[in-house]
């Protein structure tokens, strides 16, 4: 019986991967993002940086990373680091194959933020966490895209003192197309 499972899953993964083989391409970015926090009203500002692979017309798997840079103007700043790293799924219901001029899509992503308050006796936390967002991404060449992405992050800091985490942030700029499959 063991064998007939590992024979099925090893059909069902080397046909999803001709799948994706078929139909995809990964695609990336790399900017600086400007968010705030709903409970203190805090600007803050990170790192942002994406790795998508679209998996068909419809359908992409998203990698996002956010690395908090110092607030260097606020002494007064919520958390010492906020740190998050997502790995979700979007949608996009308006491309069709072969024509990814102008792209639409929505997206839910969980993940993990790693933080620490700004205060003394202090521990790290991993607390869960997870985003919504809604982009629009315009190609410019088979290699370049422009982009804009409103991204809302939910979610609770754990550590010594309970915290609300949602933040809201957006991501614009300019993108890269490593391999496409059309």
């Amino acid at each position: 019986m063991g064998k007939i499972k590992a024979a099925l899953f090893g059909i069902f993964l080397i046909s999803g991967t001709a799948v994706f083989a078929q139909q995809s391409s990964v695609q990336g970015f790399a900017t600086f993002v400007p968010g705030r926090l709903f409970e203190t009203g805090e600007r803050t500002f990170a790192l942002h940086g994406e790795l998508e692979c679209v998996v068909n017309e419809h359908v992409s798997v998203l990698g996002d990373g956010f690395y908090q840079l110092q607030n260097s103007h606020v002494a007064t700043a919520k958390y010492e680091y906020n740190h998050n790293l997502f790995a979700g799924l979007a949608y996009h219901p308006f491309r069709k194959s072969g024509e990814f001029l102008w792209d639409t899509y929505v997206g839910i992503e969980p993940g993990i933020a790693v933080s620490k308050l700004n205060a003394t006796n202090t521990k790290s936390s991993i607390d869960p966490v997870v985003a919504m967002l809604l982009g629009t991404r315009l190609q410019l060449t088979k290699h370049l895209y422009v982009f804009g992405q409103f991204r809302m992050i939910h979610g609770n800091h754990l550590g010594n003192e309970f915290h609300r985490m949602d933040e809201i942030r957006f991501s614009t700029g300019l993108g890269f197309t490593f391999w496409n499959n059309p």
